[in-house]
């Protein structure tokens, strides 16, 4: 057993605070992996909320663990060290159950990258009953079930939240610096979404749409207030929420900030604008995801351009000067035409004084949503389609343009197809 790998996750847990450490005696041991590194499984809310969920049982025990850092895999091989338990520094396989929380299908190899360095056999047929029982949960798992079934022995799809007695919001339950959200207490505002873009899965995850009262989302976040002053506000429309200004407003007089996860353009008013301006915000993201009108109305995402610009001139005349922009290429219909329309799109958010942000990421069709049978267009025509927009960008005034890779696109499509 490696020194240095327990030391590694003893200062983990000295930089936490809401961490749950339970005598194991006559309790049922569940150890929640999330399959990719701390830093990104910490900034997980579902994580947050299972955690939290199984350790208010007074029969669990219920401790986390995950993906070794890079620099870390080399010396659980040179010490034959397993995994390990962050609470504890329990070999997972020492518990009774190992739960994987999987939020994405791109983590999938890393089960068994986790499995591999506890010394349990991947293929659920070769484990027997000597192993702890191996479960899968979370979005992929219910996108994309047949992909674990040969690892786990019970899959679990759907809302696991909906599923036990809790029917309040998620909220985080373990507070640290050492995640990407750690200035942060992150707060459920609704679950799942009340609009259905045909290549988006999380109203195909979170069915119905579940929008939580002003009451219990202040309790929540009220909770956190004592570890994080800004607050993080978790749900697929914000903004449409009854009561997002008055919550935003309380936050305000507590002594807070706050940030949402979600911003839609027609949902913007002088007075959000405002609370996002009090709230420190300098950026705001919105995601049209196609540059042509038409095409975005074909995949379901019903807001004008229009919408987008006057947004963009509210934010500039309230002091917000960036925007981050989200599209898709690859999408179901889409001509060369709508790959040009992205530059006149661009060029028309330009006149508002703002600086822009390009973000565009190869479409891919997703299980259980509306375009799961569309066609992926493959490596070759979306290198083509990035060329011809790198091509229409450069007529415009926007240089920061991030392009996300066709070929990682590829594997995903391959994962669920």
């Amino acid at each position: 057993m490696s020194w240095k790998i327990k030391s590694h996750l003893k200062q983990l847990v000295r930089e936490e605070e809401g961490t749950v450490i339970k005598d194991f005696g006559g309790k049922r041991s569940i150890v929640l992996v999330y399959p990719n590194t701390y830093f990104v499984g910490m900034s997980n809310l579902g994580m947050h909320n299972i955690y939290r969920l199984l350790n208010e049982r007074e029969d669990t025990a219920c401790e986390r663990a995950f993906l070794p850092e890079k620099n870390l895999i080399a010396e659980h091989k040179r010490t034959n060290t397993p995994v390990l338990s962050v609470e504890s520094q329990k070999p997972i396989s020492e518990f009774q159950k190992i739960a994987f929380s999987i939020a994405f299908e791109n983590d999938f190899k890393n089960i068994s990258a986790v499995l591999e360095l506890s010394n349990i056999p991947v293929d659920k047929t070769e484990r027997g009953g000597r192993y702890p029982e191996i479960i899968a949960g979370g979005a992929a798992v219910t996108l994309n079930p047949k992909l674990f079934e040969k690892i786990c022995d019970k899959i679990v799809s759907g809302d696991f939240e909906a599923s036990s007695a809790e029917k309040k919001p998620a909220r985080s339950a373990v507070w640290t610096n050492n995640t990407e959200f750690g200035s942060m207490h992150l707060v459920e505002m609704q679950r799942g979404c009340p609009h259905r873009c045909g290549f988006c899965a999380a109203p195909i995850i979170y069915h119905p749409f579940k929008q939580f009262s002003k009451e219990e989302i202040m309790e929540a976040i009220n909770f956190g207030l004592p570890h994080r002053k800004k607050i993080g506000l978790i749900g697929g429309d914000v903004l449409a929420h009854p009561d997002f200004e008055e919550i935003a407003e309380y936050i305000h007089s507590k002594g807070g900030s706050f940030s949402p996860s979600s911003v839609r353009a027609d949902r913007m008013t002088p007075s959000i604008a405002a609370l996002l301006r009090k709230s420190g915000h300098k950026t705001v993201t919105l995601a049209p995801e196609s540059g042509s009108e038409n095409l975005r109305k074909t995949i379901g995402k019903n807001i004008p351009d229009e919408k987008f610009f006057k947004a963009a001139e509210i934010l500039s005349s309230n002091g917000i000067k960036q925007i981050k922009l989200y599209f898709m290429i690859g999408l179901p219909g889409e001509t060369d035409k709508d790959i040009e329309a992205i530059g006149d799109f661009i060029n028309e958010m330009n006149k508002a004084d703002v600086g822009l942000k390009i973000s565009v990421n190869p479409f891919v069709p997703k299980n259980k949503t509306q375009f799961q049978d569309e066609r992926f267009e493959g490596v070759a025509e979306l290198k083509r389609k990035i060329s011809l927009l790198k091509k229409v960008l450069s007529k415009s005034r926007c240089r920061a343009v991030k392009f996300e890779s066709p070929i990682s696109a590829l594997h995903e499509y391959k994962m669920q197809h």
